[in-house]
């Protein structure tokens, strides 16, 4: 939670909340399946124009709002080209699974994933099943105290701003 403005005084007035939910599920073998919801809203203090344009969600590629296959913060509220949403939605579901054995000096581990969102300029147009979706396949290499490496293959499947395998490369601790 961001709270700026008000009674702490300041020029810029909002606040910001964002719930981000995380389940790990062991599978089948050794696979672990990573299920990931997160939600936002950033709003002013009774007037949603005192929100700072670069407080916004952009959502697309990869990190803590990345939905894989599309651009990094590629997906905006419909009519905006330069600017997020003041609401935002995305979800992942993320299989991963050993391709070296537990003893490798540097594990390395094959992934498939599913991720879905979208961000819009108010509550009013946010809904939940107009989402963009993306899916693909990965590998990372755990590596000590730099965290994860990684490739992953991601398509897009919106005909306007998908409908294309995009790669991105994963670094450090992040998802």
């Amino acid at each position: 939670m961001d709270l700026f403005g008000w009674a702490l005084g300041g020029d810029v007035e909002y606040q910001r909340y964002i719930l981000d939910v995380r389940k790990y599920v062991p599978g089948f073998w050794t696979t672990t399946l990573m299920l990931r919801g997160r939600g936002g809203l950033v709003t002013g203090y009774g007037d949603p124009r005192t929100v700072p344009d670069d407080t916004r969600f952009e959502l697309g590629g990869v990190g803590l709002n990345g939905i894989r296959g599309y651009d990094n913060r590629s997906i905006l509220p419909v009519g905006k080209d330069l600017y997020g949403g003041r609401t935002m939605l995305l979800g992942t579901a993320e299989l991963k699974f050993p391709i070296t054995g537990e003893r490798s000096q540097l594990p390395l581990h094959g992934l498939f994933f599913v991720d879905g969102g979208n961000t819009w300029d108010s509550g009013d147009d946010t809904h939940p099943t107009d989402l963009y979706w993306g899916a693909g396949a990965g590998i990372r290499v755990e590596v000590p105290v730099l965290g994860n490496l990684g490739v992953d293959f991601g398509y897009g499947f919106d005909d306007v701003r998908g409908k294309d395998w995009i790669v991105h490369y994963q670094f450090g601790l992040d998802f």
